[in-house]
This record gives structure tokens, sequence and C-alpha cells, in this order.
């Protein structure tokens, strides 16, 4: 059985949807998701898509008929046919319309409907209007042509499509009938009736009868105005209509359906694949949220299981204390767990005897359960600290991924309900609260306990093991997230900082090329060179606050790539103000150097009066430039001399390579030590050292700590990958070594040259080879375009893409420089190449970061994987595992050093003994 449309389309007018509407919700759903989950959450935009490629359809089903061959008619001909104008669609709404009063409510229904439309409604008619034979009603006109027209009206539209003919209610009176025109007072008669007047009296009404220009007597209920007592103002449109409505004389065709299925029967191609398209979107939301749940709440069992460990891990420490309260054995205790492999996420014993004891090490299941004392053996009193640091980590980030979680409901249930309601405003079928009765409110999606408990567990255990108890600084701190701030005085302070070093550092040039600056300043050669090491990595810094910018306009979560903490960090334009400030110092440094100005500071002074300056600067303890961001550079950079005794962590070995483009300025500090040494006797790139090794060290520095990073990071994962990496660094290494070895030793076209030239090619087409294939993972078969990737962020700058891949191509061939004999010295040639550096460096970043958010993203890492002090077996720990039942099947593995301490040791024994 098929139902009419009116049980599903709306009855009122269909409102049009707007463009800004559709897009504002689209922008809202893409600022508010996690990015790396995009892929999971609803496309709104392909839904979207389809909403208007249904709109564009019932468009041109509503588009207006043409009037004939020649549309442009004389005047007088125009009303012999009774065509005046031609309503637009938008005007054109035939509905039935009554008298203003005196509607009959037992009056028979008739059906009415919208042309074009898609709302099927019946309302009742009055007693005046009549159908003509043959289907036709009353009140129309009949042209020579045969065109049905609304009396002075223009031409109907007709029902064409086949998809208003179904839908079409069979003898439906137009609307908007007026009588046809009255050529004379005989043709209209007056007919006295009684109507119901303004207070229940009884007050004649007349009856207007004209005749149409076929001869056809034409009936039409109007109030006269000549009439005392009855209304003498025109009526209103669909006044009639409201007036039955409010009756409740509305009917419909068909009976209103009650399953998602009978609605989806009458569908047309076009919306019913916008419905399948919801349906895919929908299973694959699902899916994914069942995942994340299920993965959530192991890993919720496995952080209590370590809570209470690390309860039993606390008694053994307070016991240690009371018996060692001296403080070395602490300092050495914690010393060591920033060493041993133990610490650093490999909680697996490190020898063979410690395998032994581990696997002869008793359960605390097989001691009586939790409220047992646990084997004085399995805690090292030393690595307590260690282990309630990690754990607290692990719990912060777990509790921001069950946010994240709950988030990713709530915003696709949004995008749900939104995708509906546009799809009704369009269509005006009224499937959104079937559609969520049947498919919606089954899922899972409608389910939020078992995350916002989960939620509550983990709020109430961190106040309990971190917090003292106190429930609502715990909140604080879990929920603790990066918050958007206006930085007005930032980008002010910052503007005005490069502003005021322009000014200076263009005055600086200019004075250091005159003839009497440079005879009063011998060494001004060797104090441009010294400027240059200086600016390179303050303009550097200055450029990867664009690098933040960026990255933030795309959504790169580069807060969670770095892993910075989101309660101190600080946005790009706050970033800025460092690097700014320190140009306008160094610019301004700059030019007294070459001013000439009569001083008592030798020119020679200001470069390290600035180097000094910035060391204070940096390390400053005050809450001036950001400290916590200044505490963490300073960190990570001292942090990558201890590379190899830790684990590598992105943040790292991004800094490597950033160091790794500043070459010039580390070796820089070397000949600077040299002048300085010699009173600038000496010219730069000499030193009383004759030998080049320490230059060569300082060059490769960076190299051998990013090598030493690969060999550690295949040590951890066993990926012959991290040693191809490394070769890229040892190639640098040789390079650096045959550079030095020719400039230093070898003559211009000597045998050293030639081994120079071919290392330096083999380094290169390495290091270009890795950017490309490696760290900006490009040359993708099936890519959009060419030579790319088959995703790309910067979707709007495709040009940069070709222009990093060309760029970075001649800069890694930069060593070309060198090669001509005749030309610049030597430093002019290693400071250009080393500007080259810094900006292939500066546009490197953009890809490398991109890089690594699309592969966060194809793994769905929205958190840091922080390794837990206590390894438990997986396979061990269920779902409905009942915390209270005194038993725990999970097995705990010993956290201690290489060997036990005494105090582990001696109870032990005295438990044995017992």
């Amino acid at each position: 059985m098929k139902f009419g449309r009116s049980v599903i389309f709306s009855s009122g007018p269909i409102e049009p949807v707007d463009a800004a509407v559709l897009f504002l919700c689209h922008r809202y759903l893409e600022d508010t998701q996690v990015p790396e989950w995009k892929r999971a959450y609803i496309n709104y935009k392909a839904l979207k898509k389809k909403i208007t490629a249904i709109k564009e359809q019932l468009a041109s089903e509503r588009k207006t008929p043409k009037l004939g061959d020649n549309p442009i008619k004389s005047l007088n001909e125009r009303i012999k046919n009774g065509s005046i104008f031609t309503p637009s669609p938008t005007t054109i709404r035939r509905r039935t319309t009554e008298s203003r009063v005196g509607v009959a409510t037992s009056a028979p229904p008739v059906t009415t409907k919208f042309s074009p439309g898609r709302s099927v409604k019946t309302v009742s008619t009055s007693p005046g209007t009549k159908d003509t034979p043959g289907g036709e009603p009353s009140g129309t006109n009949r042209t020579p042509g045969n065109r049905q027209e609304y009396g002075t009206f223009g031409q109907s539209p007709p029902i064409s499509s086949e998809r208003e003919q179904k839908y079409a209610a069979p003898s439906s009176p137009p609307v908007m009938l007026l009588p046809p025109p009255i050529k004379s007072i005989s043709d209209l008669h007056v007919n006295e009736q009684e109507t119901v007047g303004v207070e229940g009296s009884k007050r004649p009404r007349v009856t207007l009868q004209a005749s149409s220009p076929d001869g056809v007597p034409t009936n039409q209920i109007v109030n006269s105005p000549m009439t005392p007592g009855t209304f003498s103002r025109r009526p209103r449109l669909f006044t009639a209509l409201t007036a039955a409505t409010r009756r409740g004389s509305v009917s419909t065709i068909g009976r209103v359906p009650t399953s998602l299925a009978e609605v989806l029967a009458e569908l047309t191609p076009l919306e019913q694949e916008f419905v399948d398209a919801l349906d895919a979107e929908l299973s694959k939301v699902e899916n994914f949220y069942r995942e994340r749940e299920k993965e959530a709440i192991l890993r919720s069992n496995l952080i209590k299981v370590q809570l209470h460990e690390l309860k039993d891990h606390r008694k053994i420490f307070h016991a240690y204390e009371e018996q060692h309260p001296t403080i070395l054995p602490k300092v050495i205790g914690k010393m060591a767990a920033h060493i041993v492999p133990q610490s650093l996420g490999l909680n697996h014993p490190a020898t063979e005897e410690d395998q032994q004891l581990h696997r002869l090490t008793p359960s605390t299941s097989q001691q009586g359960g939790r409220n047992a004392s646990p084997h004085p053996t399995k805690f090292d009193p030393d690595e307590y600290h260690n282990a309630k640091k990690r754990l607290k980590k692990a719990l912060l980030e777990f509790y921001r991924g069950v946010e994240y979680l709950s988030n990713y409901r709530i915003l696709n249930l949004t995008g749900f309900r939104k995708a509906l309601k546009k799809f009704e405003k369009v269509t005006s079928i009224r499937i959104s609260q079937l559609y969520f009765a049947e498919k919606i409110d089954p899922s899972i999606l409608s389910n939020a306990a078992p995350v916002e408990n989960m939620l509550d567990e983990i709020e109430k255990l961190f106040a309990a093991r971190f917090e003292g108890g106190d429930r609502k600084k715990a909140r604080n701190r879990l929920r603790a997230h990066f918050k958007e701030r206006s930085h007005h005085y930032s980008t002010f302070r910052t503007g005005l900082c490069i502003g005021l070093s322009i000014p200076a550092f263009i005055a600086g040039i200019y004075s250091s090329f005159q003839a009497s600056t440079q005879e009063a300043v011998p060494a001004w050669a060797a104090l441009l060179q010294i400027y240059l090491a200086f600016f390179i990595p303050v303009v550097f810094g200055l450029l990867v606050s664009l690098n933040l910018i960026v990255w933030a306009h795309v959504r790169i979560n580069y807060i969670f790539i770095f892993e910075l903490d989101v309660r101190t960090v600080v946005d790009s334009r706050e970033y800025a103000e460092l690097p700014a400030f320190l140009l306008m110092m160094l610019a301004y440094a700059f030019w007294l150097s070459f001013s000439g100005l009569p001083s008592r500071v030798a020119p020679t002074v200001w470069p390290m009066a600035w180097l000094v300056a910035t060391i204070l600067i940096l390390v400053n303890p005050l809450p001036v430039f950001y400290p916590y961001s200044r505490r963490w550079i300073l960190g990570e950079s001292a942090s990558l001399f201890l590379s190899g005794t830790r684990r590598v962590e992105f943040p790292d070995f991004f800094l490597g390579d950033q160091y790794c483009s500043m070459v010039y300025s580390l070796t820089s500090l070397y000949w600077m030590g040299c002048l300085y040494g010699s009173h600038w006797t000496l010219p730069w790139g000499r030193c009383e050292l004759p030998l080049w090794v320490f230059p060569w060290l300082l060059a490769t520095l960076p190299s051998w700590i990013r090598f030493i990073q690969c060999i550690r990071r295949y040590a951890d994962s066993w990926q012959m990958l991290h040693l191809v990496n490394g070769g890229k660094y040892c190639s640098g290494i040789l390079y650096y070594a045959l550079y030095y070895h020719w400039r230093n030793v070898g003559s211009p076209r000597s045998k050293s040259f030639v081994a120079y030239v071919f290392f330096a090619c083999v380094t290169s087409i390495y290091a270009t080879a890795w950017d490309l294939l490696m760290d900006w993972s490009l040359l993708q078969r099936g890519a959009r375009y060419p030579l790319l990737r088959k995703e790309i962020m910067y979707t709007n700058q495709i040009w940069f893409y070709y222009f990093a891949i060309v760029t970075n191509i001649i800069i890694r061939f930069g060593w070309i420089i060198y090669l001509p004999i005749p030309g610049p010295s030597p430093n002019v040639r290693a400071g250009i190449y080393a500007i080259a550096e810094a900006f292939r460096r500066f546009q490197w970043n953009f890809l490398r970061l991109e890089n690594e958010h699309l592969g966060n993203a194809d793994q769905y890492r929205v958190t840091r994987e922080v390794p837990l002090p206590y390894t438990f077996d997986p396979a061990e720990l269920s779902d409905g595992e009942d915390e209270d039942d005194g038993t725990r099947s999970a097995r705990r593995s010993p956290l201690r050093l290489s060997r036990p301490s005494p105090f582990a040791t001696a109870t032990a024994a005295a438990a044995s003994s017992t």
C-alpha cells in the first residue's frame, strides 16, 4: 500500500535552505573535531553535496513553463486572453479559497495541492464553489489555445512531471480564483444570502455571478461593500485555510507511516541515495566508536591495576625511608632511574637471572589477594617517584583520550541531526524522528554511560592518588586544554621590535661598507661573519613562528606532536616575541659596531655583549618571555646530549634536524673564540691551533647526535629503516671531514678534492631521496597531483609542494658553490650557503609536520603512548573484572635496577626465614 505524500511532506511552505547555514554547519563540525580522527567523523560535506543535488532536482521540477513562441503580446490581446501577467513560481500557491466568514463546518472536503510543490492537504470549501463537468473547477477560463487560466490572471502551470501527477489529488480546485472581467452591469447577479456577522448576528451576503468568455457562469462569494453590516475590506490570503486548520477540518490522504521502511518506499532515487550514504556514515562512526570504547575499557582496567600496584610500591618506599633517612641513596636512585634501560619504557628484566627471578615470583593472587603484603623483591624503593610520575602522565593521557571519545560521540550525533534537518528543509520529508528512533537510538552512540562512568572514575582515582582527595583540583588538572586568547599586545610588541630593528640593520649594512668605517675598524670583515652567524639562528627562530601559524591554520596538531603542555603552551604570536626582541638587540649591536660614534666601548665588544645578554634572557628564572617555553627549549636541547640513554621521541630528532642546518653558526663559535683569544689579530678562519678537528667536531655534532638517535630507535624497534636513516648522517659526517681536509690540507684540484666531490654527491643524493620519500612522503603513485602524495593538507597552495621539491634539490647540492676557483672568498660562500640552508629547513618544517600529522591520522593516534611502570599480561585482564573480589590475575613484573637494593634483599631474606 502506498501512502500519500502529505504524510511525509511538510504542510507548510517549503523553506529555502541557505547556503551560508550549510557552510557554517560544515565549518563548525570541522573546527570542533579531533584532527587525527577526521576520517572517522561523519562526512557532512559529502552529505551536503547530495542534499544540494536533491535541491537542484526539485528546482528543475518547479520550473515555470513558457507561455508560447511569442512571449511578448500586446496589452489588448493579453486582456482578451485573460492573462495580464504571468506569476512567478514563488507566487503561485494554489489553495482552496473560502469566504472570510461563514464557512460551513459540514461542507465536504476537497483536496488542495501545491503546484509545483510537495505538500498535499484537504480543506473544506464554501458552498458557493462548484466544480464544472469534466473535473474543471469553477471560476477558471478556457482560451482558444485550450489553456486553463485564473480569471484575469495568467496561465496556470500544468502538472507535467510524473512525480507531481503521482501525488496530485484529483479534482483539486485552483487557488486564488478571481471572477472574469465584468463587461456590463447585466453580467452581475446579486443573490442575498445569510451570513454570520462579527457578533454572531445573521447578515446578508451577496454572490457576484459573472460570465466567463466561454459563456459559463462563475460564482464567487465575496463580502459586498454595498451591503450594510458586512465587512468592507478585502479578505486576506490563506484566511480560509488557516481557519479550517484551526477547526480541525484538514485531513490527509492515506495514513501516517509507522516505520522508516514505509517512508523510504516513497523516496526518489536521489533521496534514497542520501539515506544510503547516511547509513554508511552511521556504520562507519558506530564501528569506530565501538572499537575505541573497547580499547578504553581495557586501558581503564589496566590503569586501575597499576594504581593498586603503586599503592603497594608506596608501602615499600616508606618502609625504606624509615630505615635509610639519608639523602645520598635517594639521589643515586633518581640518577640511576634516568640512565638504566628499565626506567625508559623497557619493562622486561635485563638479565637471565632477573628473568628467572621474575618467573619464580608469586603473583598477588597467590599471596592472598590484594590486601596481602606484596613480595618485597618486586619493587625498588628508588623507583617509586619515577613510577608515580610515569603513571600520573599515563593517567592524564588516558583521560584526554576518553574525553576525545566522548566529544566524538556528541559531535557525530550533532552531525547526523543537522544533516537530517537540512534534508527535511529541502524535501519537506519528515524522516528525522523515524531515522533516529530506528537507526541511531538503538546504536552504541546513544549510550554514553560507559564513557561517562570512566571519566568519573578516573577523576576519583586521580584525586585520591595525586591530589590528596581534592576532586575539584583533580578535575581542573585533568581537563586542562589549550585556550584561545587574544594576542593584541603580543602582536604589537613583536611588530614594534621588528620595525625598530629594520632601520638599525640597514644603517649598519651601509656603514660597514664605507671606506672610513673599514679603516676605523680593521676587523670589519670578521665582525660581519660573526653577526651573520648570529643573525641566521635568530631570523630562523622568527620564521618558525610562521610555521606555527600555518600549522594552526590547517589544523596540524603540533601541540600533540611536540608533546607540549596544554597549560603552558604559547601561541605563535607569543612565541615570536622572544626572537623579535633578540633580533632588535642584535640589529642595534650591529649598528653600534659600525656606526663610528665616539664611545669607549670597542666595536668588537658588542657581539659578545649580545651573546651574553641572550644567554641571560634564556636562563632567566623571572616570569618574563614565557619561562615555561624557554625551559622547554633549553631542556630539549640539553637532552640531545643524552641521546642513546633515553627513548627517542619526535621532539628529539626534530630538534636535532634543526641544529643540522645551523652548522655555520656552530663552527663560527670556534672561530669567534680564536679571534677573541688572539685579541683580533688573526683573520677570520685562522686560529693559533692549526688543527681543523675542532671545527669539524662542531660542524658534525648535530649529525653525531642524530646518528646515535637512529641507533637507539633501531634498538627499541628493530626496524632497519632507522639504520638506513643513520647512514644518511654518517655520510654527512664523512662529507664534513673531507671538506675540512680539502680546505686545510689539499690543493684546489688534488685527490682530496676528488674525494670531497664524490662524497658530496653521495650525501646530496642520499639526503634528497630521504627528504622526498621518507620525511615528506612525496612521489607517490596514484596521487591526484603528480609527484605528490595522495593526501595533502595545504590544498590551497599546491604550487608550494613543487617549489619545495625544486628548491630542496638545488640547496642540497649547494656545495657546488665552493668549486669555482675564481670568485668570492670561501667565507662569503659559506655564509651564502648557510642562509640558503636555513631557508631550506624552514620550508622543510612545513612538509615534515604535515607528514607526521597524516601518520597520526592514519593510526588514529591522539594521545601519547606512555609506558606504564608495571607490566601485565593484557590477555589476563578481562572487561568484567571484579575489583572487590580479592583476586587479580594480572602478573606483576619487578621494577628495579640491574640488581635488587640492599633493603629489598634483606627484607626478602627475612620474609623467607619466617
